[in-house]
């Protein structure tokens, strides 16, 4: 990876184990962005976008499912 991308990578990885870890992974236990004491907020906001991180009203959750399909086709990405 080059140009930053290891950058963009850790920072994604950050924000989803600290959603992982805060249990914000279900509609059932979506936390607000202040419980989530998340750090990096457009990395935040550009997972929002990719429909990785879910929004209900003023919550928010991982979806998994997603996470783990994004991680998949983002690293096929830096392997061409």
């Amino acid at each position: 990876m080059a140009n930053g991308s290891e950058a963009i990578v850790w920072k994604q990885n950050r924000v989803a184990k600290q959603m992982i870890k805060s249990e914000a992974t279900s509609p059932e236990n979506a936390k607000t962005y202040d419980d989530l004491n998340i750090k990096h907020k457009r990395t935040f906001n550009n997972l929002l976008k990719k429909e990785v991180i879910i929004q209900i009203a003023d919550k928010y959750y991982l979806d998994e499912g997603a996470w783990a399909k994004f991680r998949k086709s983002f690293k096929r990405l830096f392997l061409i």
